[in-house]
């Protein structure tokens, strides 16, 4: 089965523009004003370009792509969507038992980026496991 995939280097594109938003939202966060009056648009487009980021990331082959890591790609993403959906359900459940005042759900935002840093970690650390040399997997350039 054919994955479409983008190639290879937006991971780079990804992370360069990722690790840009994320100082960015930490200037945010230590209340450093950049621009005094549109501070909550400034929030909002950075958040976005995380968010895009991840995205460009997670969406990209891998410099060797085979099938084991076409499968691994597949097993982490179910792990992830699972992952979100517990986050969901004991959020929801947290907040029946709590007073609604005291505690609030997540956004989505926050969500989807908590299963795309899963996803990733895990992803990440199960390729890294298998790299060239290890098992006697033949690896296509792609």
């Amino acid at each position: 089965m054919k994955k479409e995939l983008l190639p290879n280097y937006y991971q780079k594109i990804g992370l360069i523009f990722g690790l840009i938003s994320i100082l960015i939202l930490t200037t945010y966060y230590f209340e450093l004003e950049l621009i005094k009056s549109s501070k909550d648009i400034i929030k909002s487009i950075f958040e976005n370009i995380l968010l895009a980021s991840l995205l460009l990331i997670v969406f990209t082959k891998e410099k060797y792509e085979t099938d084991k890591i076409n499968l691994i790609r597949l097993g982490t993403l179910k792990r992830a969507l699972i992952f979100g959906g517990l986050i969901l359900i004991f959020e929801s459940i947290l907040k029946l038992i709590l007073n609604s005042d005291f505690f609030e759900i997540r956004s989505g935002y926050e969500i989807m980026i908590m299963i795309l840093l899963f996803y990733l970690i895990i992803f990440k650390e199960k390729v890294i496991k298998i790299k060239p040399g290890h098992n006697n997997i033949s690896y296509e350039k792609q």
